[in-house]
């Protein structure tokens, strides 16, 4: 027996994926959906990541993003959109004399931005500098068999480097 019509979904348009955007389905791997999340926020070029999602892997969506904040919580914010699109259908007619017929419906979506959180990172950089220096302190003291004497104490940490600290002025580091 023939249906009467049946129905054939379209895939929602979407535009070009941007390089700082993923895209999430059903179909898609979890892990490999964590680690290429992870892989993206460890490059210094993006600053902001954006995870979409539509329908029933929503669900996928948020679990990401809970695991992402499981695994580096201090280092990231997150703000979260929902809201819906519209999808269309086409609906085709047993009978080939009848025209195609088409049929939109509504599908829920949700859009998470991720952003990298600067004042954690340069924490995290001004811990590594300072333990780096400390280092080299007790290196100076341990080998101070002449004279010389390094102060290490007028150093300002910033971003990726220490620079020394001047009076007059005050730079700023980062973006």
């Amino acid at each position: 027996m023939i249906p009467k019509e049946y129905l054939i979904k379209r895939k929602p348009q979407k535009p070009p994926i941007k390089e700082n955007e993923i895209y999430v389905s059903r179909k898609t791997n979890f892990n490999a959906l964590l680690k290429r999340t992870i892989l993206l926020f460890d490059r210094k070029d993006i600053n902001m990541l954006y995870i979409k999602s539509m329908g029933p892997a929503i669900t996928k969506a948020i679990s990401l993003v809970l695991n992402l904040k499981n695994l580096k919580s201090e280092l990231f914010t997150f703000e979260i959109f929902t809201g819906t699109s519209k999808v269309v259908d086409d609906i085709i007619p047993a009978d080939m004399e009848k025209d195609f017929d088409q049929q939109t419906r509504l599908k829920s979506t949700i859009e998470i931005k991720i952003t990298k959180n600067f004042f954690k990172h340069k924490e995290i950089d001004k811990l590594k500098l300072e333990t780096i220096i400390s280092e080299k302190l007790i290196l100076e003291k341990s080998s101070m068999k002449s004279g010389n004497k390094r102060n290490f104490s007028n150093l300002f940490i910033g971003r990726d480097c220490y620079v020394k600290k001047d009076k007059a002025k005050r730079t700023r580091f980062g973006k």
